[in-house]
Order: C-alpha cells, then sequence, then structure tokens
C-alpha cells in the first residue's frame, strides 16, 4: 500500500512540476528574445517558491514548435492567474508579441480574468502603450538596466513575492483540488461529523473559534444564510467542510482545532490518519503543530537546530535561507513537512526527529528524548512503516556529515594605554550569530594582564554550550595593530590534571582590528580572500598562481614604498615573514601596515628569533610552499603540538608562531565595530 501510495503522488508530483513547455500554467511570461536572460533571471528568483508550492510557468519563448501560436497562447492563459511581461523596445517590436499575445493578455486582464505585472527592463515609452493601465512592478522611468545590482535584485524579490502571492489569492492550495476528487470531501465531512465535539453547538463553536480569523468570517457569513440549531445535519459538515478545504491546509487547520477540544480520540484519530493519507503527507498540520510544542521550550545553541534541519532535508531541496528563520523551530517543521515523502525514499522530518533525539540523549536531557522518540514512533505507525524501513531510517539519522567550524570572535579595542574594552561573538559556519549561549562580557575596562581568566571564562561557558562541538572552534582574536604579536595562542586554560595553552586544543587566529574598521581596505581586501578561496579549491592552484604565496626578505627591500606597491598587486593572498616583526621597530611595523593596506588576508611570522635565522627563512618557507593554503590551519596547530612536546621552548619556533587569518565576510555589525567613546576612555 505504501508503495502504491508513491507511484500516485509520484504521478501527482511529475504534473504539478510541467515544465513552461506545458500550456496549462499559473503564471503566463511573455517577453521578446533579446531579454531571455531576464527572463532566465526572474524564473531563478521564482525557483523558491516553484519547489514549495504547485506552479506552473509558461512562457512564450519555449512555444512548442508545429502549435498553432493562438491556440497554445489561449490554453495557457485560459489556467493563469498572473501575466507577467518583461518590457523593453525589442518587446514592443516583435510582430508575434504585438499580434498574437498581447491582444489575449489585455483582454484577460480588463475582464480580471488574469493579473498582470508589467516589469520595465530597458527604456522605452511605456507610458504611450495600452499597457500603462495596468501598474508597473517598477518606476518606468528606473528601468531595471539602470539599477545598480542590489537594486535589481530587490526588485526581482518583491517581484516574485508579488507573482507568488497573486497567484495564491486567486486559486488558493485547496484540498480538493491537489489531492482529490469531491468523494474526499464527503468521506471527510463524515469523519469530521463522526468526532463528539463536533456534534453540538457549544462545544462546535468552541473548535470554530480557534481558526484563523479569515475562515471564522466566511463560515459566519454561510451561516447567516442558513438555519443552524444546537445539533448539525451532514449537509451542513459538508458545507463546513467545503470552505474550510478552499484554504491552504484550511482542513488539517479544521482537525487541529478539533483536535485541542476532542485530543487524540479514535474518532479523531481516524480523521487525522485520512488526511495524511489523502494529502500525502508524512505528518498533518496537527501533528507537526504537537512536535513545534514540544521543541518550543528547547534553549539549545540554535546551530544544533540548523545543523539537524540541513542534514534531514535531501539534496535536491532548496534549504531555508538562516537568515529569513525568526523563530527557527516553526519555519524548519513546516518547510519539513512539505517535502514529498517519496523523495529519493526519505522521511525528512522523522529523521529531523531522531537527529534531535540523539542531541538531547548527549545533553542527557531524557525526558525530551523519551517525548521526541515517541512521537517519532507514532508517526512511524501512522504511516505504516516496515521493521526494515524503520532500521534504514536509524542508519541514515545516526550518519553525521563532516562537521561544521564555529568561530569564537574576541575583540580587544584600546581604551587606554593600559586598559581595552573587550566584546565576543559566537558564529556558525555561515557567519550567523548563535543564539542562546549566554556568551557575553560584562562591559567595562580591563588590563591585559586580567583578559586570559576573563577569557578561560567564556571558553567554559562555550563548553557548556556546545558540549562535542568545542572540537570544532575556532578562536579568533581581533586586535590592534601593535598587539598583532601578542602571544594569545598561549592563553592558558584548565585541563583535568594542568594547565594547557588554547594553541594545543583549538586553531587560533590573529585578525585586524584597523582593518575591519576601514572600509575603504576592504574591496582590496575581499578580492585577495576570492583569490584565497580559489587557490583552496584547486590543490594545483599554488603550481598555477605561484605568486599567491609570497616570501619576504627584508633585505630585497630597502624601501617600504616598493614593497607596498608589491603587495596591492592582485596575486598576493599569502604573506610569509621569516622576520620578527618587533613592536618597537618603525620598519617592522610599517611592514605589517603594508600587510593591511594592501588587503592581504593571511599572514604567518615569528614572535621571537631564533639562533638560527637561516633555518627559521626555510623552515617557514617550506611549511607554507609545500603544502596547500587549505592545510595551512592544520600545519600551524600541528607545529604547535610538536613544540610543545619537544620540551625546547626556546628553539622551536612553533612556540611562536602567528597566524593572520582575516575573513571579510566575518564581520560583526557595524555598529558593534565602533571605538569605545570618549567617556568610556575617562572612565577607565
Amino acid at each position: 500500500m505504501h508503495n502504491l501510495e508513491n507511484r500516485e503522488f509520484s504521478a501527482i508530483s511529475t504534473i504539478s512540476d510541467a515544465s513552461s513547455q506545458s500550456s496549462r500554467a499559473d503564471i503566463f511570461i511573455c517577453c521578446s528574445n533579446s531579454d531571455k536572460k531576464y527572463l532566465k533571471k526572474l524564473k531563478t528568483f521564482l525557483k523558491m517558491y516553484r519547489r514549495k508550492d504547485t506552479l506552473n510557468i509558461w512562457d512564450n519563448l519555449s512555444m512548442q514548435p508545429g502549435l498553432v501560436f493562438e491556440q497554445e497562447i489561449e490554453q495557457a492563459l485560459q489556467s493563469a492567474k498572473v501575466a507577467v511581461l518583461l518590457i523593453s523596445n525589442d518587446f514592443f517590436a516583435n510582430d508575434t508579441i504585438i499580434e498574437h499575445i498581447l491582444p489575449q493578455v489585455i483582454t484577460a486582464g480588463l475582464n480580471k480574468n488574469i493579473t498582470i505585472i508589467n516589469v520595465i527592463l530597458r527604456p522605452c515609452d511605456f507610458g504611450y502603450t495600452e499597457l500603462a493601465q495596468f501598474h508597473p512592478a517598477n518606476d518606468p522611468t528606473r528601468p531595471l538596466i539602470n539599477m545598480r545590482p542590489a537594486e535589481q535584485e530587490e526588485c526581482w524579490t518583491t517581484t516574485a513575492k508579488s507573482i507568488r502571492d497573486r497567484v495564491a489569492e486567486q486559486t488558493g492550495t485547496t484540498f480538493e483540488r491537489l489531492f482529490g476528487q469531491p468523494e474526499t470531501l464527503t468521506t471527510s465531512a463524515h469523519l469530521f461529523f463522526a468526532c463528539r465535539y463536533m456534534q453540538n453547538k457549544n462545544s462546535r463553536e468552541q473548535v470554530l473559534g480557534r481558526l484563523p480569523t479569515e475562515m471564522i468570517q466566511e463560515i459566519e457569513a454561510f451561516r447567516n444564510t442558513t438555519q443552524d440549531g444546537d445539533s448539525i445535519d451532514f449537509k451542513e459538515m459538508l458545507n463546513l467542510v467545503k470552505i474550510c478545504s478552499s484554504y491552504p491546509d484550511g482542513l488539517e487547520k479544521l482537525a487541529y482545532a478539533l483536535y485541542q477540544s476532542e485530543r487524540a480520540s479514535q474518532a479523531w484519530k481516524e480523521l487525522d490518519k485520512y488526511l495524511c493519507k489523502s494529502g500525502k503527507k508524512l505528518v498533518t498540520y496537527t501533528r507537526w503543530q504537537e512536535l513545534y510544542e514540544i521543541l518550543k521550550p528547547v534553549q539549545w545553541p540554535d546551530h544544533l537546530l540548523r545543523r539537524a534541519y540541513r542534514e534531514s532535508v535531501p539534496e535536491n531541496w532548496e534549504i531555508l535561507h538562516d537568515h529569513d528563520v525568526h523563530d527557527k523551530i516553526q519555519p524548519i517543521l513546516e518547510d519539513l513537512t512539505r517535502i514529498p515523502f517519496q523523495n529519493n525514499g526519505t522521511f525528512p522530518i522523522l529523521e529531523f526527529v531522531l537527529r534531535l533525539a540523539a542531541i538531547a540523549e548527549d545533553r542527557q536531557e531524557g525526558l525530551l528524548h523519551d517525548t521526541l522518540i515517541t512521537w517519532h514512533l507514532e508517526r512511524c505507525g501512522d504511516l505504516g512503516l516496515t521493521e526494515n524501513q524503520r532500521k534504514a531510517l536509524h542508519e541514515k539519522a545516526s550518519q553525521r556529515q563532516q562537521p561544521s567550524p564555529l568561530y569564537l570572535i574576541l575583540m580587544l579595542d584600546e581604551i587606554s594605554s593600559t586598559t581595552f574594552n573587550v566584546r565576543c561573538w559566537l558564529l556558525d559556519e555561515k557567519n550567523i550569530p548563535i543564539q542562546n549561549t549566554a556568551i557575553e562580557i560584562p562591559d567595562e575596562p580591563y588590563l591585559l594582564e586580567e583578559i586570559p581568566d576573563l577569557f578561560e571564562d567564556l571558553l567554559e561557558r562555550c563548553e557548556n554550550h556546545l558540549l562535542d562541538d568545542m572540537e570544532n572552534l575556532v578562536i579568533e582574536f581581533v586586535l590592534p595593530l601593535q598587539l598583532l604579536s601578542y602571544p594569545v595562542d598561549q592563553y592558558a586554560i584548565r585541563g583535568l590534571t594542568n594547565l594547557q595553552s588554547i594553541g594545543l586544543n583549538h586553531q587560533v587566529v590573529v585578525r585586524s582590528l584597523e582593518r575591519m574598521r576601514r572600509k575603504k581596505r576592504q574591496t582590496r581586501w575581499i578580492n585577495k580572500w576570492e583569490l584565497l578561496l580559489d587557490c583552496m579549491k584547486d590543490e594545483q592552484a599554488l603550481s598555477k598562481n605561484n605568486s599567491a604565496t609570497f616570501v619576504y626578505q627584508e633585505e630585497s627591500y630597502k624601501g617600504q614604498e616598493a614593497f607596498t606597491a608589491l603587495l596591492q598587486g592582485s596575486s598576493i593572498a599569502c604573506l610569509v615573514l621569516p622576520c620578527v616583526p618587533s613592536t618597537t621597530s618603525s620598519q617592522a611595523n610599517g611592514v605589517l601596515t603594508a600587510v593591511l593596506e594592501a588587503g592581504v588576508p593571511i599572514a604567518l611570522w615569528p614572535r621571537e628569533q631564533t639562533d638560527y635565522p637561516e633555518a627559521l627563512h626555510e623552515w617557514l618557507t617550506q611549511l607554507v610552499l609545500q603544502h596547500p593554503l587549505s592545510q595551512l590551519p592544520a600545519l600551524v596547530k600541528q607545529q604547535r603540538h610538536e613544540a610543545i612536546a619537544s620540551g625546547n621552548k626556546q628553539q622551536h619556533q612553533g612556540h611562536h608562531l602567528t597566524r593572520l587569518w582575516d575573513d571579510p565576510n566575518r564581520l560583526p555589525q557595524s555598529r558593534q565595530l565602533a571605538a569605545p567613546s570618549p567617556s568610556a576612555s575617562r572612565g577607565a
């Protein structure tokens, strides 16, 4: 039975995902051949909605050869809810558009059969045409081609959302239209009618009062034309079901409102099971709302939820953008329930729950673990999963993708010659702040010697929240120029038996506070970072572009100006300084200043000189040039391990390595980067 349902829904999905060559359409797009790149752009912005909803697109550039133009256009317009016209002079110069397409579109628009959306691509006299009576998506005096790239993106985003909203308004994702014939509504009405709380007026009013406002208003309007006594007959129940089915997930929302009174009675379970089967879903609206109530009190760091979500969705499913997820749990659950369960044989929301249960077990939250497992097993039973299917699902959910790095950023900002303002951020791999971690530092001045104790306490709080994810924590110190060589990697933290330097357990890097604050430096910085990423993607990139890494030889550059000019070339992404940039040397400070001004994102240098400067030069050169840049973080960490194992604090350079690793994409908010106010300085 389960395989049969998969085949049935697969057939429905094949129809729903029909390409633009089909004359059955929700969205009708017309443009000239000269503007096909804009057509492609619009389709890209609509793709997100097409994956979530049933949106079929027809466009005139994909008309099937051999068909009569008028006939195919007429068929497309009969089902379309929105017509999008991509306007330019080439559009109005196209005979096929003007003679065969535009008259039918305008007629449909005037008859209110379709919403016309005009997007002005390039300058033209739009106001002179008949289309001027239909409001354009953008100001005709500011066509798309005259906008900056960011403005164009915003225009396409607004247009795509407007298209999707108009389709939704005119069609609705109705239960009857998508999933069944009229007898589906009759069966649903019988099942609702069998539930105790629908059989008398008072309890029924309690149920209906929980529905969305627009549904309640339509039900009330219907009642005003009918008799509604204490009891309800089947005909009235059927009409109520029909009204609810005209709204997206309307029947499931009615079932959820009923569940809040009736709970999972036998009659309600039969109803829920039928809605799940008819809708070809893994879980109904009620069941994912039930899961939402279980997860709502959870106070885990939010990257754990996002990671479980990303690992549970199929590869071809478009993942929600993190910046779109305000209340992260509800959008994630809603998205997981939209994924058809025949998609590669996956059960995404069930897998998601298993992953969360494993996290709860790791965090010793036994009650939450048991509640999630109970919910999971009940849904497996509802769907009739076999023992083999359950076993395969457990195996898949136990697999974890390559763990993503997390970043603890600690910024030291000089208030006076002896005190610093300290701020911190905990970011995930997408540079988004991780919530629910209580990672904060009191806003007061600190002496430099007080910061190690402050940092140890901060790291302990991170460990309490991140648990096993601490292994992936990268620690980044954002420092003013005079502290770039400060031995922050040797800050000590308490192990089980003794103190250990943080460089032994974590990747530790320094970053430049001045460069973060100077916007004028960021263009060159970003370009060189892109070069670095290209090198890291291709293991052979260094041999192709051997100037990406540059080893500085102080004696070769007598003038600072020549060295600065060299660094500002487009090819250098990594700089090795075999010399020690002493904080008391104006020339050395000039070297670091040149590195920052040139936007070089990676640099490696020693804090102390050994007795063998030639050996230091050779050692650093081999360390960097004989390995891909992607391995540099691990190599530096390895050198720190080897230095500690050697027991020779003076001779092993691993004790004294400073690594600048400055990612221009990982920046705190601008207001958080602002320098301390003069009042803060006086208070110090």
